[in-house]
């Protein structure tokens, strides 16, 4: 290239170049022939033919490897409807992310994507089901935090009730009266909460008895 550029022949090369990416394309080799086009800069329309290879070769990509579509029209940039297709691109990576159960990536794969297409929707369901798999995990808070986060997704404020029942009875269970207790009172009237209230003070104020007594009790030394 530089002995033509040397000889004042730049035209003559880009010429033959472009001639040559004409070739490659007709031999349907049309990445090596998007490399050619690029290479030739400004020349003509060698741009505008290399941006339509690569948004084929992205298309065609999209069944087969959906990551490499993407970063294909990612670099296209705002060729076309390049960018449309990089958000279904996400949207469709952020799908399979939760259908494998990958529920923190699909979440904040969607969360990324804003209002494309039902993004929003998916998002909360994805909240969900942390949360739900929270509850499994004995992740009390996070899971009221997810489910808050919910809003009025279908059961989602029953379920944030359901998991601060569950924390209060993990509370009870490890003998935490005094926080169980408080942990119930906050529930109100719901479920039985008001009579865990009664047994958790109750045995708050057996535990402290007890606690006194063994405290108090005279030793065999001092009988």
């Amino acid at each position: 290239r530089d002995y033509y550029a040397s000889r004042g022949l730049g035209d003559v090369y880009k010429r033959q170049v472009y001639a040559y990416a004409e070739q490659l394309v007709s031999d349907g080799q049309k990445e090596a022939a998007a490399i050619e086009f690029y290479s030739l800069g400004g020349y003509e329309d060698a741009m505008a033919r290399g941006n339509a290879l690569e948004y084929e070769l992205a298309m065609s990509e999209k069944a087969q490897d959906i990551h490499s579509a993407l970063d294909r029209f990612e670099a296209l940039g705002d060729y076309g409807d390049a960018a449309a297709q990089a958000d279904e691109c996400r949207y469709e990576i952020a799908r399979a992310a939760m259908n494998a159960g990958e529920l923190q990536d699909a979440l904040d794969a969607f969360e990324a994507l804003g209002d494309v297409q039902d993004a929003p929707e998916q998002a909360q369901r994805c909240r969900y089901l942390l949360a739900q798999r929270e509850v499994s995990a004995g992740e009390y808070d996070e899971a009221i935090a997810l489910y808050e986060a919910c809003g009025a997704y279908l059961d989602a404020e029953d379920g944030a009730m359901q998991a601060r029942y569950a924390k209060a009875a993990a509370l009870f269970d490890a003998q935490e009266y005094e926080a169980a207790a408080k942990a119930f009172a906050e529930l109100g009237s719901y479920e039985d909460a008001k009579q865990r209230v009664t047994d958790s003070e109750d045995a708050w104020l057996s535990a402290d008895y007890n606690s006194c007594l063994l405290y108090t009790s005279p030793s065999p030394r001092d009988a």
